[in-house]
């Protein structure tokens, strides 16, 4: 087996919304998020009684779709990638 980077592993983020214009998701943390090697990503949401997993085709996807203009960020969990030696 290669060596292994962090190229190789999933990253996690956070969906932060400051303002919920739609009622239904709230403010604050709204979902987590993980970004495959292959720029697939999935959205998990812990707000209220919404806790449906969905699959986009990137990040910059799921924030097309669900950013709201704005009132929501992105936040990486894990830090850029990385060689681990």
């Amino acid at each position: 087996m290669g060596r292994m980077t962090s190229q190789d592993l999933p990253r996690r983020f956070a969906l932060h919304r400051h303002e919920d214009a739609t009622g239904v998701s709230g403010v604050g943390l709204i979902a987590y998020g993980t970004v495959y090697p292959t720029g697939r990503t999935t959205l998990a949401w812990c707000c209220g009684e919404i806790s449906s997993v969905s699959v986009y085709d990137s990040p910059e996807q799921v924030i097309q779709i669900h950013g709201h203009g704005g009132a929501t960020d992105l936040v990486w969990i894990d830090s850029p990638p990385f060689t681990v030696t």
